[in-house]
């Protein structure tokens, strides 16, 4: 039943009939992390940050959506995809962000869509030019997601980083 929508949303991403068949599921945003699988994250959870092929600082982010219109393509550059941007904040200031750009979302059958193993790099600090005062910092990490009919989701978790995995 719940592949209806979704061969309607194939169709045309922002059709009326796809952005009603999403806004009928109720529009949900989850935050979590992982490179490769989801893992969701609550208030108060502890995540850890990684140093990238460049010597970079990142945390890795995952969203889990539903309700939203996914784009016609894999291809994250093709109109029509949702538009995703992530910041990553302590005490108000900013440590890092992905900005806006367009993702591919997978979809499964219980009609939940999911992307994995996005980047928030870490703002440069230090002579070194990494941050040394990652250890133990509260974090905020918010999303916000745009689908092609408007829908907008925002989301926030309070975090606290543990060192890089």
């Amino acid at each position: 039943m719940l592949l209806i929508p979704f061969l309607l949303m194939a169709c045309d991403p922002a059709s009326d009939d796809a952005c009603k068949a999403a806004a009928a599921q109720g529009p949900e945003l989850t935050l979590g992390t992982g490179e490769t699988s989801f893992v969701s994250l609550a208030d108060g959870d502890r995540v850890g940050w990684d140093y990238g092929s460049q010597g970079g600082q990142h945390v890795w982010a995952a969203l889990r959506v539903k309700g939203i219109v996914q784009g016609l393509s894999s291809s994250i550059a093709v109109e029509g995809n949702p538009l995703v941007s992530m910041k990553l904040k302590s005490d108000g200031e900013r440590l890092g962000e992905l900005g806006e750009t367009p993702h591919f979302f997978t979809v499964y059958l219980d009609g939940t869509w999911e992307f994995v193993g996005d980047r928030v790099v870490i703002e440069e600090g230090g002579d070194t030019g990494l941050r040394t005062d990652l250890h133990e910092k509260q974090v905020t990490l918010s999303a916000t997601l745009t689908d092609a009919c408007g829908t907008k989701l925002e989301k926030s978790v309070e975090l606290i980083l543990d060192g890089n995995e």
